[in-house]
């Protein structure tokens, strides 16, 4: 269903988060091809908060985490509130912060 949105309304951003989303929880789907979706289309978006701060998910599943921060500072600097609220909360980021945790704890 989320393949065919996109060819009806290939100009809207949620189509492709969905389709993003979609391909990661299908059967022979994976985090990896949702990620190169959204790395695709975010260019194309680039006011839409939920492209970066889903690719820093992604990122964080990963255990790609250089790149989780750089997603989420983009997030951030689109939509601070809603993307820092949304960070606390994600599961997807919990490797991230642990990872980030860890490093605290480091001489």
């Amino acid at each position: 269903m989320a393949g065919a949105l996109t060819v009806v309304y290939p100009d809207s951003p949620a189509v492709w988060l969905h389709l993003a989303y979609a391909t990661r929880r299908m059967t022979g789907g994976s985090v990896n091809q949702a990620k190169a979706i959204l790395l695709k289309k975010e260019p194309e978006f680039p006011q839409e908060f939920l492209y970066p701060f889903n690719l820093a998910c992604y990122c964080s599943q990963l255990h790609e985490f250089k790149e989780t921060g750089q997603w989420l500072q983009k997030a951030m600097a689109i939509d601070k509130r809603r993307a820092k609220r949304m960070a606390m909360e994600d599961e997807d980021l919990k490797p991230y912060w642990e990872s980030q945790a860890a490093a605290l704890d480091k001489p």
